[in-house]
């Protein structure tokens, strides 16, 4: 997300919008700071800006990673739908996807799953490099621990 610094009028309807607080204000007009920005969209939809002043700039990786994981809007190539987990389930007054009435369950645990798998990993590494007798026969703990990772979450992630 962009915010046209030539159409901002400084009404800071926009701040209260960003999930992550990434709208700052410098002097009298307001803009993004890149760092902090999860590319969710939710300014860009929610805020009511007077000159619509915030807009979606071509993005470039790995903010396109950002925006898939957060922008709920986002259409994913592999089911053609839209909407991202909890956050697909926060936004159904957007997407349509469960009418009044209808009751919708989602569990997100795709992201917990990757980053619990790659904290592992990263843990048993230092492992792999031991020398020695001693570095010979512990090589093949963390070899058989991230060989069973691997195992376990590839096949997962393919068919979700």
């Amino acid at each position: 997300m962009q915010i046209d610094p030539e159409l901002c009028v400084g009404c800071q309807q926009c701040l209260p919008f960003c999930p992550v607080g990434a709208i700052v204000m410098d002097d009298d007009t307001a803009r993004i700071d890149f760092d902090e920005c999860a590319e969710c969209g939710n300014c860009r939809r929610s805020a009511d800006c007077p000159t619509q002043a915030i807009y979606l700039q071509e993005l470039s990786w790995p903010r396109t990673v950002r925006s898939i994981l957060s922008d709920p809007l986002t259409i994913a190539v592999e089911s053609g739908i839209s909407g991202r987990g909890t956050e697909e389930m926060k936004t159904n007054e957007v997407t349509g996807r469960f009418k009044p009435g209808m009751v919708g369950v989602a569990i997100e645990v795709g992201r917990p799953v990757i980053f619990s798998v790659l904290t592992t990993i990263a843990a048993f590494w230092p492992l792999l490099l031991g020398t020695g007798t001693m570095g010979k026969i512990m090589r093949n703990i963390p070899l058989v621990v991230i060989m069973v990772l691997f195992g376990c979450v590839l096949p997962w992630q393919m068919t979700t």
